[in-house]
Formats: C-alpha cells, sequence, structure tokens
C-alpha cells in the first residue's frame, strides 16, 4: 500500500474516532442533567403532558448538541457542522412548535410580574447546574494540564451552559417559547459566558505563575500601546 494513502486513511480513521468519542462524552455527560431535570419532577404522572415534555426535552437536547458540536467539529471535521446545523434548526422547530400547541395546553401567565417571576426560577435552577458542572470541567481541565487550549476552554464552557439548557428542557413544562428563549436558552449563553470568563482568569494566573518574565514584558507592550 503506498505511504501517503496510509497515512490518509489513518488520518480518517482518527477524526471519526475523535468525532465518535466526543458524541459518545457529550451523550453521557448529558445524562446528569437529564436526570436531575426529570428527578425534581414529583408530579410527572398524570400531570406533565407527553406533547409537552418531549418537545421540550427533545428540543433542548437538539439545540445544546448543535452549539458544541458546530463548534468541536471546526476543529475535528468540518462536514460535521451540517450535522449542528441539522439538529439546530430542528431544536427551534421544536421550541416554536409549542405556539401551535391546543389551547388546554398552552402556558398562559397571568401578568408581566408572574412570568418574570417564572424566568427567574427557571433561569437560576439551569444556573445551578450549569454552574455545577461547568466547576468541574474546569477543575478537569486545569488538573490534566496547566495551560489547556483556548479552544478547549471554549468547548468546555458551551457544555457547562448546554447542560444547564438540558436540565431545564426535562424539568419544565412550559409551551411558552418566550419563557423556553428568555430562561431556558439566555441562561446557558450567560453562564457558559461566566464559565469561560472564569477558565480565562484561572488561565492568566497560571500563565503569571509559569512564566512571569513574559507576562510582565507584555504588561509593558500594552502600556506602550
Amino acid at each position: 500500500m503506498d505511504a501517503i494513502k496510509w497515512i490518509e486513511q489513518d488520518l480518517n480513521r482518527s477524526k471519526k474516532r475523535s468525532n465518535g468519542v466526543l458524541f459518545l462524552f457529550m451523550a453521557v455527560l448529558f445524562l446528569v442533567p437529564m436526570m436531575v431535570g426529570i428527578g425534581f419532577r414529583s408530579d410527572l404522572n398524570g400531570v406533565f403532558d407527553p406533547r409537552v415534555f418531549i418537545p421540550n426535552g427533545v428540543g433542548a437536547l437538539c439545540v445544546a448538541f448543535a452549539f458544541v458540536l458546530a463548534y468541536a467539529s471546526y476543529f475535528t471535521h468540518r462536514k460535521s457542522i451540517r450535522f449542528g446545523a441539522i439538529l439546530l434548526i430542528v431544536g427551534s422547530i421544536l421550541m416554536i412548535e409549542r405556539v401551535f400547541f391546543p389551547e388546554g395546553l398552552r402556558t398562559h401567565y397571568g401578568s408581566q410580574a408572574v412570568f418574570w417571576d417564572e424566568n427567574l426560577k427557571c433561569f437560576l435552577a439551569g444556573g445551578v447546574v450549569s454552574l455545577g458542572i461547568g466547576i468541574f470541567l474546569t477543575s478537569v481541565a486545569f488538573l490534566t494540564s496547566s495551560l489547556p487550549s483556548r479552544s478547549l476552554r471554549f468547548y468546555l464552557s458551551l457544555i457547562s451552559g448546554a447542560s444547564g439548557m438540558v436540565m431545564l428542557g426535562f424539568h419544565c413544562d412550559s409551551s411558552s417559547v418566550g419563557h423556553i428563549f428568555f430562561s431556558h436558552v439566555a441562561q446557558g449563553m450567560v453562564l457558559g459566558a461566566c464559565i469561560f470568563l472564569l477558565q480565562e482568569f484561572l488561565f492568566s494566573l497560571q500563565l503569571k505563575k509559569a512564566f512571569p518574565e513574559l507576562t510582565q514584558k507584555i504588561k509593558n507592550v500594552a502600556r506602550l500601546g
């Protein structure tokens, strides 16, 4: 066999394996917030209508996987971006589809105060899960590597935000599109960004510790600029 072809085939196998491991890792990790979301519901039987429960959960999973996979695939296999885009479209449709639910299944809020109170509850609940998983992933990243790459830090922050989104998808039975986007999706974005900033802060501390002279030179150059 030609050496170049053998190397190409080996690289392709490695890419497929890395994509498979990535997908498996995300699937296992998202099992935690799924179980947390379902576990804290005491009224699943007879109250949780499948027509709300299934779109909530599956839609959240699709959007969460899409965000993470689309970014990660940029560094592994570009064709996977199409899969991420499909998941994002499917997840968005499942969210928007709630507008067309029968009247008896639609979520109505008595006032703006009640609407924002419900948003705050979900935002905080999702935030606790996102923060917990984010701190765990950050700890693992900085324990296994003193200076984890920027792409890895960004990737882990995406997973952190997405995990809270998944938990809320399997916990909240609201059919309000506004509520889903304000408290579920926005929660993932805000907490994911917070985890990323936390990792940036830790990275800068590690960098100063490892290369004190270099960081001082960078500061001096920044002052001159």
